[in-house]
């Protein structure tokens, strides 16, 4: 019994490792008035995986944050200043809408698809 005990005690420490070592990055630039990209028409949508990071830089010359505003959970960037970063994992499944609350919606918006 202590030798099934031991195995199954083995076994999730190596599955949650190998779950966080397969977790991702993915970069989000924020440029002023737009996620992703310059010019974006309609929604720029960013995929990623249930445990991935995201990371939005911040690459213009004003303050911006990314705030959900439909999807599975809810978070919000406070402020993320001209030059850094605010990160957050994704850990649950689902379709979010997020946008900038400082300069509104829907002209500072993305989607972010987590499976």
């Amino acid at each position: 019994m202590r030798k099934v005990i031991a195995f199954a005690v083995v076994a999730a420490t190596a599955l949650t490792l190998a779950a966080t070592a397969m977790a991702a990055t993915k970069n989000v630039r924020t440029g002023d008035d737009w996620f992703v990209r310059p010019s974006a028409t309609g929604f720029p949508t960013v995929r990623a995986n249930r445990g991935d990071t995201i990371r939005w830089r911040n690459v213009g010359d004003r303050i911006h944050n990314a705030t959900v505003r439909s999807g599975p959970s809810r978070w919000r960037a406070s402020v993320i200043q001209p030059g850094r970063t605010f990160s957050q994992r994704v850990r649950r499944r689902g379709t979010y809408v997020i946008y900038c609350s400082i300069h509104g919606y829907p002209q500072q918006r993305m989607r972010l698809v987590v499976r």
